[in-house]
């Protein structure tokens, strides 16, 4: 017996209030690695504040070129076993690390 599930896709912002309210915030950890940085990449191009988390051990800062000009692009220095803020509200996460 096959089942039947309605997938419905929510688009950047789906839930926020406030000036970036169309934009949703993703957080890439493992974004400074070779597929974490194509990953930030496109989620820019579709409109999304982008947050990376890495501890640069395997990832690369050079993968990272041109996206740290972007007003919705941030970069953090931080390893993934150690707890997050607190006030780092996000709407997606995807962990590469």
């Amino acid at each position: 017996m096959s089942r039947i599930m309605k997938v419905v896709k929510l688009g950047p912002g789906a839930g926020r209030k406030g000036a970036n309210a169309d934009r949703g915030r993703a957080l890439v950890a493992g974004g400074a690695g070779f597929l974490g940085s194509h990953l930030c990449e496109r989620l820019l191009l579709d409109g999304y504040e982008v947050v990376v988390l890495d501890n640069f051990h395997t990832g690369k800062r050079y993968n990272l070129n041109g996206m740290h000009r972007d007003p919705f692009f941030t970069c953090i220095k931080h390893d993934i076993v150690d707890v997050l803020p607190m006030d780092l509200a996000v709407d997606e996460i995807y962990n590469l690390a």
